[in-house]
């Protein structure tokens, strides 16, 4: 007697077989609730810096992700050294802190290591 699969179970497979996208991961790697509310508005900012679009922010992300992939540790680094630069001109201005750029930081840089791991960059 074979046991014929239900549409639940296949279901529930799909599901468990499913690879996470690297802004879910991103997700799951935020620990405290001021964290979760934070960072992936700080990622978004940082994303639409960079004109990926999405209806999202994980569409922008996973755009990052193959943009990140596929061209050079240089292009990326480019992207984020003029991130910085814009926010320490807003700094200057008086329209952030250093505080805040420090977050924006955090949270590119844990999106960044996040993306090396799932492509063994």
């Amino acid at each position: 007697m074979s046991v014929q699969p239900t549409t639940a179970t296949a279901a529930a497979y799909s599901v468990v077989t499913a690879t996470l996208s690297p802004y879910s991961k991103f997700k799951m790697a935020l620990k405290s609730k001021e964290v979760q509310r934070q960072y992936p508005n700080l990622l978004e900012k940082f994303l639409d810096f960079c004109k990926f679009e999405g209806l999202d922010v994980e569409q922008k992300a996973i755009k990052f992700s193959i943009f990140a992939k596929s061209n050079s540790q240089e292009e990326v680094e480019d992207l984020v050294i003029r991130f910085v630069l814009l926010q320490k001109e807003r700094i200057d201005k008086g329209e952030i802190t250093s505080g805040t750029l420090r977050n924006y930081l955090k949270a590119v840089k844990l999106f960044c290591r996040i993306i090396l791991t799932c492509f063994g960059i």
